[in-house]
């Protein structure tokens, strides 16, 4: 959202759990945070309320029109309820639940080389995220029908269509390409295409579901046509 609204910015990006130190001295918990000249904020939707205030009118990505608008501010609510939700728990099943892939994303995630300093971390790391999330098999396969159903609702939102309202490129069409992001990986993706990365089988199966559906192929256009490159600091 900022890089589409054109704003500078400085982003520090820290990885689960060690992300809180960070945030709680800014006095939030999770993330996205954003600091500046005004205060802080601590929620994505009011940081994408903030960038249109103040990006140019050419950049703006909510419309003027009272019903429109608010068609797009409770989509990117919907989304961000279910689908961003489900995205997450999704990630980290596919991507812990085997010993050897927790190690694997742990020692990524965390620059951790030695072995040994993977072996100890990553299943201290899973027991915390999956106990904190809820993720265990039975929450996976739920929330893998949950995403379907968001996929095959937002195909029908796009029957016909380019975008998802008003006729041209929204927050609600920003927020549904972002979240889908941990499940579909759009190449585009500032920090995907810094690194290759070979997903879990059953993530790499389930990514080529989704990819195949309108909502699919509407997350990989949106990349492509609207990604902007980040803004320098």
């Amino acid at each position: 959202m900022l890089d589409v609204s054109g704003l500078r910015y400085v982003e520090e990006p820290h990885a689960p759990v060690a992300h809180l130190r960070a945030t709680r001295a800014v006095g939030g918990r999770s993330v996205p945070v954003l600091v500046y000249a005004g205060g802080v904020l601590y929620d994505s939707t009011d940081i994408a309320r903030h960038a249109e205030s103040v990006a140019a009118p050419d950049r703006r990505l909510m419309p003027e029109e009272p019903e429109a608008r608010a068609r797009v501010l409770a989509l990117e609510e919907e989304f961000d309820e279910t689908l961003g939700n489900d995205a997450r728990l999704l990630a980290y099943w596919y991507n812990l639940h085997e010993p050897a892939l927790a190690r694997a994303l742990v020692g990524r995630m965390m620059r951790l080389r030695s072995p040994v300093a993977r072996h100890i971390v990553a299943p201290l790391f899973r027991q915390l995220i999956f106990r904190k999330y809820g993720v265990d098999s039975v929450s996976a396969r739920a929330a893998e029908a949950r995403v379907r159903a968001t996929f095959a609702h937002v195909s029908e939102l796009l029957l016909g269509r380019r975008y998802l309202v008003a006729g041209r490129f929204t927050l609600a069409d920003l927020t549904f390409a972002a979240l889908a992001t941990p499940l579909l990986a759009p190449p585009e993706h500032p920090v995907i295409k810094k690194g290759s990365f070979t997903p879990p089988p059953d993530l790499a199966a389930f990514r080529d579901e989704l990819a195949k559906t309108r909502a699919g192929q509407h997350v990989f256009s949106v990349y492509r046509e609207h990604r902007a490159p980040a803004s320098p600091s």
